[in-house]
């Protein structure tokens, strides 16, 4: 469903460059700043779609690593040495990053639950739970919205829910089927692993997130990480729209990301 919201001085722009286990990326744009939240492809893969867009990596005012596995990573090295883009990253997920990424240059460092201030963007960072080093999600607000965002973790603790009560739009990772993702042929050990408190959100755990942080003015939901192997975009898709018609928000417009192709803009 596309948006239907005028633009104005203060909202948040929102475009998924890639979204999935082969890579992530997020380029949240305001007056002024070009926020990068990832870089999981290749430098080369992502001047493309970000040219897509009406970018190049020397618009991007500072990209923010979430955790430091390589569809998280990828490219952000060779931005920072390319390009000298400051690079945002807490130092467990810097030194964890660094067999991927190689040197990092312009690395600025943070600790967990710091909040950074970035032009007319404040971004509150916090815990969340997966099997990396220091992995965190991420709360970006300007003076009349709020971006959620909550990738990839196993389950939603208290405090990510406060962090992401309140939003305008979220993010939210729709990772698997549980099912689909039994029958699947992934390692049994993978399997383990998603399934975890440490691991990712089935759509059952994110749809329940979900209908816990929906509220008068949520305009969208981002659904976020669909595994190809153990999960489908119209899978996830029907049963976020079947069950806020149910609960009477039909308001809130339901955006599907995938791997291959850049998303519509949504504005926050």
């Amino acid at each position: 469903m596309r948006m239907r919201r005028n633009i104005n001085a203060q909202s948040i722009r929102i475009r998924m460059l890639a979204s999935g286990s082969n890579g992530n990326s997020i380029l949240l744009s305001s007056p002024g700043i070009n926020l990068l939240i990832d870089a999981g492809l290749s430098c080369r893969e992502l001047e493309r779609r970000l040219a897509l867009v009406g970018h190049t990596p020397a618009d991007i005012t500072a990209a923010i690593i979430t955790h430091e596995h390589q569809d998280h990573v990828r490219g952000i090295g060779v931005l920072s040495r390319k390009y000298g883009m400051p690079v945002h990253i807490n130092a467990r997920t810097l030194k964890a990053a660094r067999a991927t990424t190689g040197e990092v240059p312009t690395a600025r460092l943070f600790s967990t639950g710091d909040t950074l201030e970035m032009g007319n963007l404040i971004v509150q960072t916090y815990p969340v739970p997966h099997d990396a080093a220091d992995p965190i999600g991420l709360s970006v607000d300007n003076c009349s919205s709020r971006v959620g965002i909550a990738l990839d973790m196993g389950y939603a603790t208290k405090l990510v829910k406060q962090r992401l009560r309140d939003s305008s739009v979220l993010i939210l990772e729709f990772n698997h089927d549980p099912d689909m993702l039994r029958q699947c042929p992934r390692p049994w050990e993978l399997k383990q692993r998603i399934l975890s408190k440490k691991g990712h959100m089935s759509n059952g755990a994110a749809l329940e997130l979900l209908c816990d942080l929906a509220h008068d003015s949520l305009r969208a939901v981002v659904l976020a990480h669909i595994s190809r192997e153990a999960n489908s975009t119209q899978l996830a898709y029907r049963m976020v729209s079947e069950r806020l018609r149910e609960i009477g928000r039909r308001h809130i417009s339901v955006v599907v990301s995938t791997q291959e192709e850049v998303s519509e803009a949504v504005e926050a």
